[in-house]
């Protein structure tokens, strides 16, 4: 037993002081951080620290190393993390995925271009983010991930293209636009994306016709939410759409709806 002990120990301080090692970046070109897999190179950080870029940057489509051409097409997960003297980020037409926390807090950045190759935008992707004021998703992005926005204080201009499907909790919070709607049921693009302020008792809600999706989180924990009216429109209902929603006593759901997220009725009693 011991000698299991002395064992584990062992491995799992090995562990510890060879993380590093895995922060590691493959090449530096042209200003800009880089590991690379098969034929693909994923935009990274320095292996010592995230905030390691300013100004402006340009991420371009390929980027070649050692006689080799690789295709760049993704950002890493904090790749600009914290980068508070980076302005402007211009992304290539290869890039499919933005990852969590890949731009978060990056307090300069005040004009991104996304390319519409872009599929995710994801989990606290541009989180804190306070001086972006406006942001235009381009058709072909599928899916906004939760925070993917949140605490971008100045972010007044949103457009949502129809070929979004997805909407994660709190995508928007804190933002110029969401601080400045009304309470009640707030939309974006055609979600109905949260509900907002108080709800009244024995509250009945009716969608509006058009609406595509129900976010996630839209109506969580609103045990006031007695009955909803869906129309034939919308084609998902999010993650933890209804959760807890313990007074719902009337939903009917459409023959249009393809998809529902998980926990969307958990604790509907």
């Amino acid at each position: 037993m011991l000698k299991f002990a002395h064992s584990f120990c062992l491995t799992a301080l090995l562990m510890l002081f060879c993380q590093p090692a895995l922060w590691a970046y493959d090449a530096y070109i042209n200003g800009i951080y880089y590991n690379f897999s098969g034929t693909e190179a994923v935009v990274t950080y320095e292996s010592t620290s995230y905030n390691s870029y300013s100004g402006n940057v340009t991420i371009p489509s390929s980027v070649e190393y050692n006689g080799t051409t690789y295709s760049v097409t993704s950002i890493d997960s904090s790749a600009f993390y914290g980068c508070t003297g980076q302005t402007d980020i211009s992304i290539s037409n290869c890039v499919t995925s933005i990852d969590y926390l890949t731009f978060g807090n990056c307090t300069g950045l005040t004009c991104v271009e996304i390319p519409k190759s872009l599929k995710i935008i994801g989990s606290r992707g541009f989180d804190g983010c306070t001086k972006l004021t406006s942001i235009e998703i381009p058709s072909g992005v599928e899916r906004i991930d939760m925070w993917a926005f949140q605490n971008c204080t100045s972010l007044t201009n949103i457009a949502i293209p129809s070929s979004v499907t997805s909407i994660g909790d709190s995508a928007f919070y804190n933002t110029a636009w969401f601080n400045n709607q009304p309470d009640g049921l707030v939309y974006i693009g055609k979600f109905a994306y949260c509900y907002k302020g108080l709800m009244p008792e024995n509250t009945n809600i009716k969608i509006i016709e058009g609406t595509i999706g129900i976010a996630d989180a839209v109506f969580e924990s609103y045990t006031e939410l007695t009955s909803i009216s869906i129309p034939s429109s919308v084609t998902s209902i999010g993650n933890d759409a209804f959760y807890g929603c313990r007074g719902l006593t009337s939903i009917e759901i459409p023959n249009s709806v393809t998809s529902v997220g998980e926990y969307a009725f958990y604790g509907c009693i």
